[in-house]
């Protein structure tokens, strides 16, 4: 919320306008108790958000998997660096790429 408040819009509201917040926050909370609307947000949320979302993480998953991959085949050659210069280290004998 610290990050919405530094925003252009947010500072205005919470500073210069605090009836116009109270009356959004009144509306907000009118509207939350509402059956008829909940009601409508839920069929909403089913029918339009729900499959998007399906629809955008299926497009997204191959990317997804294939950036775990990367890191996980990255992470691996690090530790290997590591180790082989850890065990260099305790042999006592010098890198040669060093």
């Amino acid at each position: 919320m610290a990050a919405l408040v530094r925003t252009g819009l947010s500072v205005k509201i919470r500073t210069e306008m605090p009836f116009l917040r109270s009356l959004i926050g009144h509306a907000l909370r009118q509207a939350a108790n509402n059956p008829r609307v909940r009601e409508t947000a839920k069929q909403v949320f089913e029918d339009e958000v729900k499959p998007a979302a399906k629809d955008a993480w299926e497009k997204a998953k191959p990317e997804v998997e294939a950036a775990k991959d990367k890191a996980l085949q990255g992470a691996a050659r690090f530790a290997s660096r590591v180790k082989k210069e850890f065990d260099e280290r305790k042999s006592g004998r010098p890198d040669p790429g060093r």
